[in-house]
C-alpha cells in the first residue's frame, strides 16, 4: 500500500511541478514580447524659413586698357662722356664789357694768338651759358698733381659762326704756367651750336683735387 500510494503521490507531484513551470515559462514570453514592442516615436520637423534673400551676383568691372607709351625720339649730340672731377667749370654769371679788359696785362702761350680787334667789337659771353655740342675738360697736370697743387685758368676765345673755339686768351691763371697749357688745349676742343654771328666769350676752369 505505501508503494501504491508513493507512487499516486509521485505522478501528481510531476504534473503540478509541470503546469507550473509551464505557466512560468508562458509568463515570461508575454512579458519579452511586450517589451520588444517598437517605441512610437514621433519627428519634429523643422519650419521652413519663409524669407530667403537672394543675393545678386556683382560682374567684375572691367579694367580698361592701358593705352601704349609712345616712345620718344632722342637726339644724340657729339658730346664726351668722360668728365674730370678734378677739375671744375666756373660760371661767370654777368656778362664782360671788353672796355673792362685790359689787353696789356693779358698773358698768352705758344699757340694761343690775340685779336685784339676783335674782342672790341661785341660783348664777352658767359660759354657756359651757351648751347654746347661737345665739350672736353683739362687734364689735371701730372706735375701739378704730384705736388697737391690747385688753381684755376680764366679764358677768353672767339666763337665763330660754325660754333668753332679761336683766338684763345689767358685773362688769370694761378699759379702761372701751371694749367695754363691744359686749359687752352682744353676748349680748343669745344664745339658750340651754329649761330649768324661770331661770339666773344670767357670761362674759368678750376683745377681742385678730389678728396
Amino acid at each position: 500500500m505505501r508503494i501504491v500510494f508513493a507512487l499516486v503521490s509521485g505522478i501528481f507531484i510531476s504534473i503540478g511541478l509541470f503546469f507550473g513551470m509551464h505557466m512560468m515559462i508562458s509568463s515570461d514570453d508575454n512579458y519579452v514580447k511586450e517589451n520588444k514592442k517598437t517605441p512610437h516615436l514621433v519627428y519634429l520637423r523643422d519650419k521652413q524659413e519663409t524669407n530667403i534673400e537672394k543675393k545678386k551676383r556683382l560682374k567684375p568691372k572691367k579694367i580698361p586698357k592701358k593705352e601704349p607709351i609712345k616712345k620718344l625720339k632722342i637726339i644724340k649730340t657729339n658730346i664726351t662722356p668722360k668728365i674730370n672731377q678734378n677739375v671744375r667749370v666756373k660760371p661767370l654769371h654777368t656778362s664782360i664789357s671788353p672796355k673792362n679788359i685790359d689787353i696789356s696785362a693779358i698773358s698768352s702761350l705758344s699757340g694761343a694768338q690775340v685779336d685784339s680787334s676783335t674782342i672790341l667789337q661785341a660783348t664777352i659771353y658767359d660759354a657756359n651759358s651757351l648751347q654746347v655740342l661737345r665739350k672736353v675738360n683739362p687734364r689735371y697736370p701730372r706735375r701739378a698733381m704730384l705736388k697737391k697743387q690747385s688753381g684755376f685758368v680764366q679764358l677768353s676765345f672767339l666763337i665763330s659762326k660754325n660754333g668753332e673755339v679761336s683766338n684763345v686768351i689767358i685773362n688769370d691763371s694761378n699759379p702761372k704756367n701751371t694749367f695754363d697749357k691744359s686749359a687752352i688745349s682744353a676748349i680748343k676742343k669745344w664745339k658750340f651750336k651754329q649761330s649768324n654771328e661770331e661770339k666773344n666769350a670767357t670761362i674759368t676752369f678750376n683745377f681742385r683735387l678730389a678728396k
